[in-house]
C-alpha cells in the first residue's frame, strides 16, 4: 500500500451503498443498459443475457452465469473486480479515491481524521523501509527533443512505411504479425480488456488461438483472435508460458482483535496467481517505447534517429505511436539492466535506455518486460473522456501498422537507427 495510507473497507462500502450503478459507470466502461432489473448483457465477461443486477439493500449485488463458465455473484465490489480485473487492494483504492476525501485515509501511525481513534503501532516494531531500486527518471524536455531531431527534415508515417522492408502493412493480420516476431511453439497473450489476465492466447507456428477464462482450472477453447475492442486490443510484448504462476509472497503486520492485548505479528501472505507477470515470461526479447507527451511529428523523427533495434511501429488509434524494440536479454536481470542501469550500491549507476529516451518524451512506465502494447491492425471502438465516461467513436479507429522489420530470431539485430540503415 502507498505510504500515504489506505481506505477502510467499511468506509468505502458505506459511501458506495445505493450508488453502485453510477460509481461503476464512472470507474469503468459499463453503461446504464447493464443495470436494469431483468436479465441482460454482462459488463464483465461479455455475455449477452446471463447477467442480472438486483442491487439488494443497495449493496450492488448481481448474478452472472458466465455462459457455462460457472456462476459468479456478489456485491458491487465483486462486480467492479469482475469488470476491471483489479485485485481487492486496487479496487478499494479506486473506490476510496473516487468516493472519499484524503482525510478519510487510515494513516500507518493508526489515525485518520474521519475514522476516530485507532490502535497505534510502535515504530520500533516495524521493519526497516526497504531501499528503493527505482531509477530517478529524467523529465521530458521538448527543447532537447527539438534539438535532437533538428537536422531531420520533413518525416512522417508515410516515410516510415516507405522504409519498412514489409509492404502492404494494412494486410498483415495478427497471426502473421506474431509468426514473424516470435519463435515456433512460443505463446502470446492477447487482451481486449486491459486489466484482465489475458483474454486470448496465440500459439505461434500452430495457427491456433484460444479464448481464455479469467478463473484458474477452466479449460481454454479454440477461438479466432479478437480484432476489435471497446478500448482497443493489446498483446503482451514478450512470449509467455500461458500458465498461471504465483506472484511473490509478501508479509503483512497483523494486530490482535480489538479488545485483546498483545503485540502485532508478521504473517506471510501467499502471492496471487497471474498469467501476465514476470515468472510467466519465457523469453525477454522485446521492450516497448511509446510517448503520450511528445508531438507526433517530433516523436517519429526521434524514432527515426535513435540508434535502437526497432522491429515494428504502430499506432494506438489515439495520440501515440508504439515502437517494439528487439532486446534479446538472457534474463529479467539483464533486461532490467538494459532498461534502468545498475542498482544503487552495485558499482554505481550505468547508462540505460530510460536515460536515453525519457528526456525525448519516452514513457518510463512502458519500459517493463510485461508491458501490454497495441495489437497492429486491430480496431479501437472508443475511449474514456475527461469525466472517465466511455465514449464511442463515430467509427472504429485502426491501430495502424506503419513499419515492420521481422529480423530472423537466429540473427542479432544491430543497434542502428533507421536513419543509419537499420531497416536494411
Amino acid at each position: 500500500m502507498a505510504s500515504r495510507g489506505f481506505f477502510r473497507l467499511e468506509d468505502v462500502m458505506g459511501a458506495a451503498r445505493d450508488r453502485w450503478p453510477s460509481v461503476i459507470m464512472a470507474l469503468t466502461s459499463a453503461g446504464s443498459e447493464h443495470f436494469g432489473r431483468g436479465h441482460g448483457p454482462c459488463p464483465g465477461c461479455g455475455g449477452k443475457d446471463r447477467f442480472r443486477f438486483d442491487d439488494k439493500a443497495g449493496d450492488g449485488t448481481f448474478i452472472c452465469s458466465q455462459g457455462g463458465g460457472g456462476t459468479l455473484s456478489g456485491n458491487g465490489l465483486t462486480l467492479l473486480q469482475h469488470i476491471t480485473g483489479w485485485d481487492f487492494k486496487r479496487s478499494i483504492e479506486e473506490l476510496g479515491s473516487y468516493l472519499l476525501s484524503e482525510d478519510q485515509r487510515v494513516r500507518y501511525a493508526g489515525q485518520s481524521v474521519a475514522g476516530g481513534d485507532r490502535r497505534e503501532t510502535p515504530s520500533a516494531d516495524l521493519p526497516a523501509e526497504p531501499k528503493s531500486d527505482n531509477v530517478e527518471v529524467p523529465a521530458y524536455d521538448e527543447g532537447k527533443l527539438r534539438a535532437f531531431v533538428s537536422h531531420v527534415g520533413r518525416f512522417g508515417r508515410d516515410d516510415l512505411r516507405a522504409l519498412s522492408p514489409i509492404k502492404d502493412l494494412g494486410k498483415v493480420p495478427a497471426c502473421d504479425f506474431f509468426d514473424a516476431l516470435y519463435a515456433d511453439d512460443e505463446k502470446v497473450l492477447v487482451f481486449d480488456n486491459y486489466y484482465s489476465q489475458g483474454d486470448y492466447l496465440y500459439w505461434v507456428g500452430k495457427a491456433n488461438s484460444y479464448r481464455l477464462s479469467q478463473e484458474r482450472g477452466v479449460k481454454a477453447v479454440k477461438s479466432p483472435l479478437v480484432n476489435t475492442g471497446k478500448n482497443g486490443v493489446w498483446y503482451l510484448c514478450n512470449p509467455v508460458s500461458g500458465q498461471w504462476e504465483p506472484k511473490e509472497q509478501r508479509t503483512v503486520w497483523k494486530h490482535v482483535p480489538r479488545g485483546h492485548h498483545g503485540p502485532p505479528h508478521v504473517q506471510t501472505v501467499p502471492g496471487e496467481w497471474s498469467r501476465r507477470h514476470w515468472p510467466c515470461v519465457t523469453s525477454w526479447r522485446y521492450a516497448v517505447l511509446e510517448s503520450d507527451t511528445a508531438p507526433e511529428d517530433l516523436w517519429i523523427k526521434a524514432l527515426y534517429k535513435l540508434p535502437l533495434p526497432i522491429v515494428a511501429i504502430y499506432s494506438s488509434a489515439g495520440k501515440s505511436l508504439h515502437a517494439l524494440l528487439r532486446i534479446d536479454a538472457g534474463s529479467k536481470l539483464e533486461w532490467d539492466l538494459c532498461m534502468r542501469g545498475k542498482n544503487d550500491g552495485v558499482k554505481g549507476r550505468s547508462a540505460s535506455l530510460i536515460h536515453a529516451v525519457c528526456p525525448l518524451g519516452g514513457d518510463p512506465n512502458a519500459l517493463t518486460g510485461v508491458r501490454l502494447t497495441r495489437l497492429p491492425n486491430a480496431f479501437r471502438e472508443g475511449s474514456m473522456n475527461a469525466e472517465r465516461k466511455w465514449q464511442r467513436y463515430q467509427q472504429p479507429r485502426l491501430q495502424e501498422l506503419v513499419y515492420l522489420n521481422p529480423v530472423p530470431l537466429s540473427r542479432k539485430v544491430p543497434w542502428k537507427s533507421l536513419e543509419m540503415g537499420g531497416a536494411r
